[in-house]
């Protein structure tokens, strides 16, 4: 049996007899940056945030990326405790007014499902982090998802599922630089403009600057924001296990994956989380050097085979635009990474947005967006458990060829006792 086969069988067999852990509490006071990613449209806006949930308080100033004209940025300040949320644009001074949402917490509630543990970021390079919805097994789906450090608790991404009659509807949000405690009090006092607001609808987008003084020392490396920075080399080898998010239904599958960026070749085992009947569980081949694609369904037995899409590295394109670095995880256990996308300044938005850690170039989550006229078609990736090489090239070997079909003459594919149990 494959290595990663091995760790399949493994991570089945934690879940059936191990303990599972109860949910941590996140600190009630940090300040951070973070990137919310709204799959409606696929807008990335990015903020400093410093967010109080003992006085069930947050506020959030955009950054400015860069200069573009008739662009607005915003502040956006809520108060649940005195039911008011003011949305202060910093470019045209304007404020407004508004009721805010109900009160949600960054934290993981106390009836949290738990869905996975894993290190995010490369050998030698990386934070553990643990995996939480609000899932009700075999019941309903979750319809939020979050990761966070194991032993401060600090969130690292989350994933709001729109309800069911607009599924697109779905914000991812990232946290970065986290510093503990408020480091500035008066940022949650409302602007003098906003003393006089009247009420209207706030532009924010999510529940989800004054720049945080205490902030600056980490974000701003070396004085220089990256610039000049040039794409790091990510290893062509390496297996790990991944998590798949469809944005057209917000599906999400885990894999395990081995990748060969020098002979153009993947192969994808997905994981049975749990045991649902009728549901099938795939193997996916690619071998772009042999043009071919094999489809094998793990329960069936069956198999296809399909021309694949063109070749597309886990690493950074060359030319590619630096956006920015920043720690992941939070004080004391956090991965230093870079953010690059294939966005041109001024003339291009991004298609694809990808992060990397730092020293090793091992991805740790990627973008890819959909074209214009289905902007919705969205898929992210998260890369957990990176081990370096390829522990077994078997996994490489197809099915054999007499048996597999072309997609749509599909008939049963002999087992090669290659882990696809």
């Amino acid at each position: 049996m494959s290595k990663i086969s091995l760790i399949a069988c493994v991570l089945m067999a934690v879940g059936a007899v191990g303990q599972l852990p109860s949910p941590c509490i996140t600190p009630p006071q940090f300040a951070c940056r973070g990137m919310e990613i709204n799959h409606v449209d696929d807008v990335i806006r990015r903020f400093i945030i410093g967010y109080d949930a003992t006085n069930k308080r947050k506020v959030m100033f955009e950054e400015e990326r860069e200069i573009i004209p008739g662009r607005q940025l915003h502040e956006y300040l809520i108060l649940n405790n005195d039911n008011v949320a003011y949305d202060f644009n910093m470019k045209t001074k304007e404020c407004i007014k508004s009721v805010p949402r109900t009160w949600r917490d960054f934290g993981i509630p106390p009836n949290a499902t738990f869905e996975d543990e894993y290190y995010i970021g490369g050998p030698g390079e990386e934070v553990f982090a643990q995996e939480w919805s609000d899932r009700i097994p075999f019941r309903q789906r979750e319809a939020w998802l979050g990761s966070f450090t194991l032993n401060g608790c600090y969130p690292i991404h989350s994933l709001i599922i729109g309800p069911e009659e607009t599924p697109n509807d779905t914000v991812t949000m990232r946290f970065y630089d986290i510093v503990g405690g408020i480091p500035n009090p008066n940022d949650f006092i409302p602007p003098p403009e906003c003393l006089q607001a009247k009420w209207g609808v706030s532009t924010i987008r999510s529940y989800w600057s004054r720049y945080v003084e205490d902030l600056a020392g980490r974000v701003c490396v070396d004085g220089r924001w990256g610039l000049g920075a040039a794409p790091c080399i990510t290893p062509p080898q390496f297996t790990f296990r991944g998590m798949e998010i469809n944005h057209v239904d917000d599906a999400i599958r885990r894999f395990i994956i081995g990748y060969d960026a020098t002979n153009r070749r993947k192969v994808m085992f997905e994981e049975e989380r749990e045991i649902i009947p009728g549901r099938q569980y795939h193997e996916y081949l690619v071998l772009n050097n042999d043009n071919v694609a094999y489809d094998f369904n793990m329960k069936t037995k069956e198999c296809t085979k399909s021309v694949p899409r063109t070749w597309r590295d886990f690493g950074i394109p060359p030319n590619a635009t630096f956006e920015n670095e920043y720690y992941i995880g939070g004080p004391g256990e956090e991965v230093f990474a870079q953010e690059w996308s294939d966005r041109i300044p001024f003339r291009q938005r991004e298609t694809w947005l990808g992060s990397f850690s730092l020293n090793s170039c091992y991805p740790i989550h990627s973008l890819i967006i959909g074209p214009e006229e289905s902007p919705n078609d969205t898929v992210t990736m998260h890369f957990y458990d990176i081990v370096d090489g390829i522990p077994d090239p078997n996994d490489f070997i197809p099915p054999l060829q007499s048996a597999c079909r072309l997609s749509g003459e599909s008939r049963p594919c002999p087992h090669t006792g290659r882990g696809r149990h």
